[in-house]
């Protein structure tokens, strides 16, 4: 991730220089655009001032409403089940767009609330692929910086070494996506995990209150 992060004259202990965003612009755009999809008034016009800024700006083609309408995305209908309707295909483009543009800025568990997707959260992490044992070159300069290995480990000054099984899981086993956190098991309650629960000292501080549902 690269996500505000500066130059590396910038590094100092206990500083940033990078300014902190309040409430960015691309948000900004695609509330708009989630909104006019959601109430059913979105049209290519509205995409091309909010959408189409952010895509332009990393010279990504515009997302195209009629499309989207006529062809939803099956992986992104198989994850929000409770989308339906004539404006499903754009509601899912959306959503992704949203996943994308604002992937580590502390939105994404919102949005999930927001839709009613719990389920989401319980999926097992998952870093890269790799197609077995070996050296791996993983940003393209020529030089080597991963080795995963089985049996003896072997010597590599500069290079990360990984065994297989242990310091390194992968889905298939012997190759597949990295496996992450393996043995926590995250669970959703669809009936309670919407709402927080409300504290303890609120509840005593005014007795009118209800603690939220399946949380007492």
């Amino acid at each position: 991730m690269i996500k505000f992060v500066g130059d590396v004259k910038y590094d100092n202990y206990n500083r940033s220089e990078n300014d902190m965003p309040i409430f960015r612009y691309a948000e900004v755009l695609l509330n708009y655009a989630e909104a006019k999809a959601e109430l059913g008034t979105l049209s290519q016009a509205d995409i091309d001032i909010s959408i189409k800024l952010l895509r332009d700006r990393v010279e990504m083609p515009n997302l195209n409403f009629q499309e989207a309408k006529a062809k939803p995305d099956p992986y992104l209908a198989k994850d929000y089940t409770n989308v339906s309707g004539d404006n499903k295909g754009i509601i899912l483009e959306i959503r992704r767009e949203r996943r994308i543009e604002l992937v580590m800025e502390s939105f994404r568990w919102d949005d999930i609330l927001r839709w009613k997707a719990g389920q989401l959260v319980t999926r097992q992490f998952k870093g890269m692929y790799f197609p077995g044992t070996g050296k791996f070159d993983l940003d393209g300069d020529g030089k080597d910086d991963i080795w995963i290995y089985e049996g003896t480990k072997p010597t590599a000054p500069g290079l990360q070494i990984l065994k297989l099984g242990s310091e390194i899981l992968l889905e298939n086993g012997k190759s597949g996506n990295v496996i992450v956190n393996p043995n926590i098991n995250k669970v959703f309650d669809e009936s309670r995990d919407y709402l927080y629960p409300l504290p303890v000292q609120e509840l005593e501080l005014n007795p009118n209150l209800e603690q939220n549902p399946n949380w007492k």
